[in-house]
C-alpha cells in the first residue's frame, strides 16, 4: 500500500511506542524529515521534542537512582504511595 504523501512518518513510529533508544532515534529522525517536508507543523514537533526530553530525563533518573528489580531492570518509584486501585 502506497503511503499518503501528507501522512506523517513519525506518527506510525509513535503509535507503536518508544521502548528503546533505536526506536526513539527512528522517531526523532522521522520527525525531522516530517518537519522539513511540511508534513507536520513545527509547533507539534516542538511539543514532541519536549516530551522526548522529559522521557529521556526519566530514563536517566531511573538509571542513576532506581532500584534493581527481580528482572534486573532499574525502576524508579516516583511517589511514596501505593498503586491506585480500580473498583
Amino acid at each position: 500500500m502506497k503511503r499518503n504523501q501528507s501522512e506523517s512518518r513519525c506518527l506510525a513510529i509513535a503509535e507503536r511506542g518508544l521502548n528503546s533508544s533505536g526506536q526513539f532515534a527512528a522517531f526523532m529522525s522521522a520527525m525531522m524529515a516530517d518537519v522539513v517536508s511540511g508534513r507536520i507543523a513545527p509547533n507539534k514537533c516542538e511539543a514532541a521534542v519536549h516530551a522526548g526530553a522529559q522521557l529521556l530525563k526519566c530514563v536517566t533518573m531511573a538509571h542513576k537512582y532506581g532500584a534493581v528489580g527481580r528482572n534486573g531492570m532499574r525502576t524508579l518509584k516516583l511517589t511514596a504511595g501505593t498503586e491506585p486501585t480500580v473498583k
